[in-house]
């Protein structure tokens, strides 16, 4: 019964024991042994995942015992042309329409990292056999976020090659305003970086004051200019009467215009009195 994917570490491999080309070719070792594996490709690459492929000669295999199939990884490419890094055997049958192909699922790749490998053969628990040298760019990670999610919002975030260029944009809510980033000294909204590493990048956005107008008898009186606004901000606030018995009196700070313009600087609560 073949072998297939999803598997766990057969460790490090006695190097006596190699069939295949020390240099990671699909030659066989012996003019009487025909190519048996094949390095496939790197799919679902992510921030510190990926499922590496292998390709089987199933009609040549049907004559051998006892074989198992994995992949060999290492971060380090001397470690794969000298057959000592780390391997995962599969452990599922070979099975749907590509009955040749098995996978591995590796996880906690350093992110940003050049991913190294190539599939093995394993026949009889000592002879190994391996495909071609591949390798694979592992993603790094690009978090880009508010101060405070109550007042504004970022776009950007997500997996990304090493040397990518991507635009965050911050984007203000109505009760915040943008003040700035956190690694820069950029003003700019939408800005582009440059992604070497993981990155974090923070928008930092605070609360706009907040006019609050008020009436102390609101079957009488309707009044308008509550709000957020930013700082320094002219408001015209209206005081109407909803019926010709409603007296206007003054606003609670003893003003008696109507309309009337304040200036927001800060939070604040005006207060209209009627007879």
């Amino acid at each position: 019964m073949f072998l297939g994917c999803e598997g766990l570490n057969d460790g490090l491999l006695n190097n006596s024991n190699q069939v295949g080309n020390t240099n990671g070719g699909t030659k066989p070792a012996t003019p009487d042994m025909p190519a048996l594996i094949a390095t496939g490709g790197a799919s679902d690459v992510g921030f510190s995942s990926v499922k590496l492929w292998g390709r089987l000669n199933t009609d040549t295999l049907i004559s051998f015992f006892n074989v198992r199939w994995g992949v060999e990884y290492s971060t380090d490419k001397d470690a794969i042309l000298s057959h000592s890094a780390q391997r995962k055997l599969c452990t599922t049958d070979l099975v749907g329409e590509n009955a040749d192909e098995f996978c591995v699922y590796l996880s906690g790749v350093g992110y940003g990292e050049q991913l190294y490998y190539n599939a093995y053969l394993l026949i009889n628990n000592i002879k190994y056999i391996y495909g071609e040298l591949d390798s694979v760019q592992m993603l790094v990670k690009l978090l880009a976020m508010p101060s405070d999610d109550s007042y504004g919002r970022v776009t950007g975030s997500g997996y990304y090659e090493i040397g990518t260029k991507v635009s965050i944009t911050a984007s203000a809510k109505d009760s915040g305003y943008f003040v700035g980033w956190n690694d820069s000294d950029s003003k700019e909204l939408t800005r582009t970086i440059t992604l070497n590493s993981n990155t974090s990048v923070t928008a930092i956005f605070k609360k706009k004051p907040y006019l609050r107008v008020q009436s102390n008898n609101t079957s009488y009186v309707m009044v308008t200019g509550s709000g957020y606004y930013d700082i320094g901000t002219e408001v015209t606030i209206t005081a109407t009467p909803k019926t010709e018995y409603a007296n206007f009196i003054s606003w609670n700070d003893g003003n008696t215009e109507n309309p009337r313009t304040v200036i927001v600087n800060e939070d604040v609560t005006i207060l209209l009195f009627l007879m």
